[in-house]
C-alpha cells in the first residue's frame, strides 16, 4: 500500500518505453493513497513527459485542490499554462487565450496566498505580456501592458526586499 514502489515501478516502465504499464502504475499509486498531493504530481510529471497537456493539466488541478492553501501547487500550474503558450506556436488563438486566462487565474490564487510571492508575481507579469501580444484591439492591449508593467515593478520591490539574486525575468542579477 505504498505508493513509492509503484511510482518506482511506473518509472522502470517508462524507461523501458512500456508507457500503458508506466500510466498504469502512476494511476495505483494514486488510488492507493487518493488524498496524497504527490502522486497527482508524480503523474502530472509524467503526462507531461508524455506531452499530453490537458491530462498533465488535470493531475495538476488535482493536486492543487488536494492542497488549496499551498500556492506553489496553483504556481506550479501558472508556469505549465505559460510554457505551453510560449512552445506551442500550433495552438489556435482561442486555445492560447484561454490557457492565459486559467493561468492568471492560477497565479491568482498563488498571490491570495502569499502575496510576496515573486515567481507568481513574475509569472503573472508574463502571462499577461502574453494576453498582450495576442490581444487585436489596442486599447485593450495598452492596458494589459500597463498591469504587466505594474507586475514587473512589484517583483522588483519583492526582490529588493526579500535580497533576491534572480531578476523578473528569471536571468541573475549582475
Amino acid at each position: 500500500n505504498d505508493p513509492t514502489n509503484y511510482q518506482a515501478l511506473a518509472k522502470l516502465y517508462e524507461d523501458q518505453g512500456q508507457y500503458d504499464e508506466a500510466e498504469a502504475m502512476f494511476q495505483k499509486a494514486v488510488e492507493v493513497k487518493p488524498n496524497d498531493p504527490l502522486g497527482f504530481q508524480m503523474l502530472a510529471f509524467y503526462y507531461n513527459r508524455q506531452g499530453q497537456f490537458d491530462k498533465t493539466m488535470d493531475a495538476f488541478q488535482k493536486r492543487a485542490n488536494l492542497e488549496p492553501n499551498n500556492p506553489e501547487a496553483w504556481h506550479t500550474i501558472g508556469t505549465y499554462y505559460y510554457d505551453k503558450v510560449w512552445r506551442d506556436k500550433s495552438l489556435s488563438r482561442d486555445v492560447s487565450k484561454t490557457y492565459l486566462t486559467a493561468g492568471v487565474q492560477a497565479e491568482d490564487k498563488a498571490l491570495a496566498l502569499n502575496n510576496d510571492y515573486f515567481e507568481a508575481v513574475t509569472y503573472k507579469n508574463l502571462l499577461i505580456r502574453l494576453q498582450a501580444n495576442q490581444e487585436k484591439d489596442r486599447d485593450v492591449q495598452k492596458r494589459l501592458l500597463a498591469e504587466a508593467d505594474q507586475l514587473r515593478d512589484r517583483a522588483l520591490a519583492i526582490q529588493k526586499q526579500q535580497g533576491s539574486t534572480t531578476t523578473p525575468s528569471g536571468g541573475k542579477k549582475d
